[in-house]
């Protein structure tokens, strides 16, 4: 016969796994909720806010990262893009942009905003909506980015005369004109360098040598034409936006010594220039 307190030490001994369990899988439990409520959820870096918001300051991030609808750009030239939005020029650079752009419709794009020389943005990734998630993909950095130049006009300060009623044949009126900044209208084109002669070498070679390509201004109204001597990557750029866009040159130039009357009859080149601003929209292009 079992007496009753074998009995309770035999109970006592069999609750012993099943509390030691209890008590192992409470532990268990709370050391996993205890890691879960140390890890943080990763936060977007990327603030959204449309192009205009982003560039005007009306909305902010700690990183200076936001994310925006690709745009669609007026021009691409290598890594720059000039998006144009209302009578506002927003400049946008990514690396290899004027290959890539054509496939970033309806992407967003999380770019990096700068504020010198002015404001203007870099794109670092790309995510394209893919059903419930997205496909990112990263770009590297432009390290020395050519970025169009701005600047402010005093136009009391440029004389009025009109470049198109210039005659090719008028030295007299362009010699009076050296050194002058005045305003002008007309058509910004490139065309074979008409200053350029051929090296010697190049008379026993069987490819036929061609001059290179320089940027001219034709002046409204007139026969005469200018060759632009101060061709920098940023003029080529707004250059490069007139005629995307189809618009006139207007501007501010400066005229040089005219050429001699052989070469302006020949050519009909009557002097070099230095374009000293462009006007788009409302804002003024600097060389």
């Amino acid at each position: 016969m079992i007496s009753r307190s074998a009995d309770r030490s035999r109970s006592a001994a069999g609750r012993r796994p099943f509390a030691l369990r209890t008590l192992l899988a409470c532990v268990a439990m709370s050391a996993a909720l205890v890691a879960g409520c140390g890890e943080e959820e990763e936060v977007d870096p990327y603030v959204y806010g449309t192009l205009d918001q982003v560039t005007r300051g009306h909305v902010q991030s700690e990183g200076y990262l936001f994310e925006v609808d690709a745009p669609e750009f007026v021009l691409l030239d290598g890594n720059t893009g000039i998006a144009r939005v209302g009578n506002h020029l927003e400049v946008i650079v990514a690396d290899d942009l004027e290959n890539r752009a054509a496939n970033w419709e309806g992407k967003l794009l999380g770019v990096q905003k700068f504020y010198s020389p002015y404001v203007w943005l870099m794109v670092k990734r790309v995510r394209e909506p893919v059903g419930e998630t997205f496909n990112v993909t990263e770009l590297d950095s432009v390290p020395d980015p050519v970025l169009p130049e701005f600047t402010d006009v005093d136009l009391e300060e440029v004389s009025g005369f009109d470049l198109g009623s210039l005659r090719y044949n008028q030295r007299e009126a362009i010699e009076d004109m050296v050194d002058a900044e005045v305003q002008g209208v007309g058509v910004v084109s490139q065309l074979p360098d008409h200053e350029w002669e051929a090296p010697e070498e190049a008379a026993d070679d069987t490819t036929v040598a061609e001059p290179p390509m320089e940027w001219y201004l034709q002046a409204e109204g007139s026969d005469a034409t200018f060759k632009i001597t101060n061709v920098t990557p940023e003029l080529e750029l707004a250059f490069e936006l007139l005629q995307a866009e189809n618009l006139p040159f207007i501007g501010g130039v400066r005229i040089m010594e005219p050429y001699p009357w052989v070469e302006r009859r020949e050519s009909r080149v009557s002097a070099p220039v230095e374009v000293t601003f462009v006007r788009y929209a409302n804002r003024y292009l600097a060389p």
